[in-house]
């Protein structure tokens, strides 16, 4: 069987769901069943390559070409397939859904065009303060943003219709999302002006760029 037609992590998603095998005779049982990773690597080469059931080559993939087609027969009728599909979909919602709604997904990459800059040998004080969001050792202020003054009438207004819905009720879970919504948008706001800072004092102060970035985040 080759192994990078059904990997481990796929594997252990789809062989809960397949049914058991069935017990085998014990007067002339016939040859050994196939194991059903095997014919489950058969049905994806045929899926991969589109080629006739027949001509999936039985000794690279573990089972000949009819017994996977059996096997898919059988987990088909078994509703395997419809509860795969409501398994990854609620991995996907817990993995790439946030409390507002909104899918996301993350990807690291390494790119060497991207180099450090250069030092500029100077050094700043960073102090995180209320009045001010932040005060700097040169005497600069920056003064706070408050980002949630601009929604603050509105998330008033949806945590009050929140507090009025049924628990349990699907209206009250449409009120929560609109209010997770709003603080979602507070929260983007507050995060863009940080990287902006950030990113900033980074520029002009290349030598405590860590230090910089900690003390604001």
């Amino acid at each position: 069987m080759r192994a990078d037609l059904v990997p481990d992590d796929l594997w252990e998603r789809v062989a809960p769901l397949l049914p058991p095998a069935p017990e085998r005779r014990h007067c002339h049982p016939g040859r050994l069943r196939v194991p059903d990773r095997a014919a489950l690597a058969g049905i994806i080469y045929v899926l991969r390559t589109g080629v006739a059931w027949r001509d999936v080559p039985a000794q690279a993939m573990g089972c000949s070409g009819v017994t996977a087609w059996r096997r898919l027969r059988d987990w088909t009728e078994a509703g395997v397939w419809p509860r795969l599909h409501a398994a990854l979909l609620t991995e996907l919602r817990r993995a790439a859904q946030d409390a507002a709604g909104r899918w996301f997904v993350s990807l690291l990459c390494d790119d060497p065009s991207v180099q450090p800059l250069p030092a500029t040998g100077q050094a700043i004080g960073v102090d995180v303060g209320l009045n001010h969001l932040l005060t700097l050792s040169t005497g600069e202020k920056i003064a706070n943003p408050r980002h949630e003054r601009r929604d603050r009438a509105a998330l008033a207004r949806q945590q009050r219709r929140l507090a009025k819905k049924e628990k349990g009720s699907a209206n009250r879970a449409r009120a929560r999302l609109k209010v997770a919504r709003i603080h979602a948008r507070i929260a983007d706001r507050r995060r863009d002006t940080l990287h902006k800072l950030t990113t900033r004092l980074v520029r002009e102060n290349c030598e405590n760029q860590r230090v910089l970035s900690r003390a604001v985040a």
